[in-house]
């Protein structure tokens, strides 16, 4: 836009001058241009039209044959990407069933041992000695709890009035023994090394009263249940120490 204000500008102020003369020399100027460029266009028109009439046949199969050339390596190329993808589908797919695979499997085993365990002590704990492996299923089964896996099962309470803590260090207590002695069938590594200390293999986690039954949790000993541990320890005497600094500051 601004370069057609300068040309217009440009054009009239011989006009606005007077000066006549130069707006005739540049009216012929510009007419020149317009000639010279159209006699160019004519002729560029000309070259196409004999360069299109001469090849128009070539040029349409080229292109043609360029397009469809293109198409083909484009639906290659879509269709290579589909397998790949159907493949790493179907490979997640395979390493996802391998894997709960491994957890039902891992489940089985440790259920076997709490199982072998509640034969033994459930009834002097106030709780119902089951029958079947399958009595003590938790609905659950398997929950993730700060990124380690933790087997969950139930037990029906016999009497209303039971001690957690008692069945927790108790039932610990016989699985580390069990452990020790190779009781549990499939199982050879009875302790896991954590920070220079030698904890039981299969650790109860936790053990919660919910009315009608208790509930289980079981986990099998690792590095990240180790440095989770490590962590509960630290904030348990991180509270205690604050505990004791609000009890020392009310005395004051």
């Amino acid at each position: 836009m601004r370069t057609l204000l300068d040309f217009a500008d440009w054009l009239t102020t011989p006009f606005k001058n007077k000066q006549y003369w130069m707006l005739a020399v540049r009216i012929l100027l510009v007419s020149l241009i317009v000639i010279l460029g159209a006699f160019v266009l004519v002729y560029i028109l000309q070259v196409l039209i004999v360069f299109f009439s001469a090849y128009g046949e070539v040029i349409v199969v080229g292109g043609i044959a360029f397009c469809s050339i293109v198409y083909f390596i484009s639906e290659k190329r879509h269709k290579h990407r589909a397998e790949l993808s159907s493949i790493e589908q179907q490979a997640s797919i395979a390493q996802e069933n391998a894997d709960k695979a491994l957890l039902e499997s891992n489940y089985i085993i440790v259920r076997q041992c709490v199982y072998s365990v509640l034969c033994e002590i459930a009834e002097n704990l106030g709780l119902t000695k089951p029958q079947r492996q399958s009595e003590i299923d938790s609905p659950s089964r398997i929950i993730t709890n700060s990124n380690v896996l933790m087997y969950q099962f139930v037990v029906l309470k016999k009497s209303a009035e039971i001690s957690i803590s008692s069945i927790k260090e108790i039932l610990q207590t016989r699985i580390t023994q069990k452990l020790i002695a190779h009781e549990f069938s499939g199982l050879t590594q009875s302790n896991f090394v954590f920070g220079g200390t030698a904890y039981p293999i299969l650790c109860v986690h936790d053990v919660a009263d919910s009315g009608a039954y208790i509930n289980l949790d079981i986990v099998w000993f690792s590095e990240a249940y180790g440095n989770l541990l490590h962590l509960r320890k630290e904030a348990l005497l991180n509270n205690l120490n604050g505990r004791a600094v609000n009890i020392k500051d009310t005395d004051f």
